[in-house]
């Protein structure tokens, strides 16, 4: 007996996708899972007459039920791979053996592989049942039905031999008054000799039964909703359906040889959530060549191949995407799984501006010529026709001291002669642009006019008589006399420092004498 056999799917090419596959087959005879995960197994492996798994197994009904009663004896591994669950006579009392799997499931394919050694007035099964069966009359999508995969008996009811068909069986509203059910009738399938594969298919819509991979049976009437168990059962009832029960029984429990053989239980179900894929897509502008990784997750079939289109380009597939031209740019992404799933497409905006913004000074005019009497505001227009100009990193620097963007200069606090204005601008992408101007400040009789004038309005010369007389002194181009009384008025009517600035322009005009 191959125990623990898997097989690698062929390769699945669905939508223009290629999928690999490497999903376990379930049989050998070619029953088809390439579109489902195996979810549970149990390959009966242990020593004999050890017992299962209780793990993943519950004995079911102990205790009398029909003509025999449950025991946990019943049922036990035979040390070459397989479960026992017999049908066994000591002391003119019956024993057989139930379990059900801890574990329930909604929807899938559910597997076993079972030889057959069935005797009159007994019954083998492998099926499906909610624990809720029965409790909602008239609502088996919300109460279960029992799903029969296989019922293998040796006889009829009157003697006839069926031990090579089979029967498949759904069962609804309990087993009372309310029960009903549909049935498959008898099916030809040499079930009574070696191992077969049995097995459901079930979907919201209805459930297909198979035998060694060939559907044998479908219905779309009651079809449960909610999940069920899987059962394993082996019942004696005498003169019932299955027949009469032996004289003798069925031997003790060491002879007896009326049992099921179960090689493995397999459950499937489809992978029906798409993957989920994500991006590192930087926010906002980049100034450089910027690779967006794709990042695809899918916990149940895995990722197949992830895919992506550029600015509504070709479908390329990757998982990563490097962008070098400027400009905004749409990459929009989907991921498929090896169940072939796939994701709803999501779209991420990569902004790339690698080029430096503009800076065009219009006010001062480069080796421009200004007296230090007046104030300059710098005049100048920023352009980037991609990201923008960030108006908060505009900066305007004159000889190192920075001013406020639209704010007038006093030239005269300047020392006179040559200065740069650096004009320094960065757009959103972060990219840097500069324009220097170089200027010279002079001094005239003119100048020294207007800053007396200025220096009395704000009060730095607080006597009129002085600064009247400072006027017509200069009104007489007497620059001498002018610096004499500026000198005996410093620190008196005139400020210490508006006589620093008209001492230092007086002495720059008497040089240029």
């Amino acid at each position: 007996m191959k125990k623990n056999w898997k097989a690698i799917m062929g390769t699945v090419v669905s939508i223009a996708v290629l999928i690999s596959c490497n999903l376990q087959q379930a049989t050998a005879a070619g029953f088809d899972n390439s579109a489902y995960q195996l979810v549970f197994e149990d390959e009966f492996n242990g020593a004999a007459g050890s017992s299962m798994d209780t793990s993943q197994w519950d004995y079911r009904y102990l205790g009398p039920r029909n003509d025999s009663i449950n025991t946990k004896d019943a049922v036990v591994l035979d040390g070459s791979g397989n479960l026992l669950v017999k049908a066994y006579t000591e002391n003119n009392t019956h024993y057989t053996g139930m379990i059900r799997t801890k574990n329930m499931w909604k929807y899938g394919k559910f597997e076993a592989r079972i030889k057959f050694n069935t005797s009159p007035g007994q019954w083998s099964a492998f099926w499906l049942q909610s624990p809720t069966y029965g409790k909602i009359i008239g609502d088996p999508s919300n109460s279960g039905v029992e799903m029969d995969i296989i019922e293998h008996r040796y006889v009829t009811r009157n003697g006839t031999n069926i031990s090579s068909k089979g029967m498949n069986n759904i069962h609804w509203d309990g087993y009372g008054a309310y029960h009903k059910s549909r049935s498959s009738e008898l099916w030809e399938g040499d079930t009574g000799t070696g191992y077969h594969t049995y097995a459901v298919e079930w979907s919201p819509t209805g459930t297909n039964y198979y035998f060694d991979g060939v559907q044998k049976w479908s219905t779309s009437t009651a079809v449960s909703n909610v999940p069920e168990y899987i059962i394993l059962s082996m019942e004696v009832k005498n003169n019932d359906w299955a027949g009469n029960i032996p004289t003798g029984g069925y031997g003790s429990s060491s002879t007896s040889t009326t049992n099921m053989t179960v090689d493995y239980v397999r459950v499937y179900q489809k992978d029906l959530t798409p993957p989920v894929t994500t991006d590192n897509a930087p926010a906002g502008w980049v100034n450089q060549d910027t690779t967006v990784t794709l990042n695809a997750v899918d916990d149940s079939s895995g990722v197949a191949a992830t895919y992506y289109t550029v600015d509504g380009g070709a479908q390329q597939s990757g998982n990563a995407i490097t962008l070098k031209t400027e400009g905004v740019h749409t990459l929009v992404y989907w991921s498929v799984d090896n169940a072939g799933n796939v994701e709803q497409a999501h779209s991420a905006t990569v902004s790339i501006d690698k080029t430096a913004p503009t800076v065009l000074v219009s006010v001062p005019v480069e080796d421009g010529t200004f007296e230090d009497s007046i104030d300059l505001t710098p005049q100048f227009t920023l352009n980037d026709i991609l990201s923008g100009i960030d108006d908060g990193k505009t900066t305007v620097t004159l000889d190192t001291y920075s001013y406020t963007t639209g704010a007038a200069i006093p030239l005269y606090k300047l020392p006179l002669g040559v200065h740069t204005l650096v004009i320094d601008s960065s757009d959103l992408a972060g990219n840097q642009g500069s324009q220097s101007v170089t200027i010279r400040t002079v001094a005239s009789v003119d100048s020294l006019n207007a800053l007396v004038t200025r220096f009395t309005d704000n009060k730095w010369i607080d006597n009129d008589g002085v600064a009247n007389s400072l006027l017509v002194k200069l009104a007489k181009n007497n620059l001498y006399s002018f610096v004499n009384e500026v000198q005996a008025q410093s620190g008196k009517h005139i400020s210490s420092e508006a006589a620093a600035y008209l001492l230092r322009d007086a002495e720059y005009v008497l040089s240029k004498k």
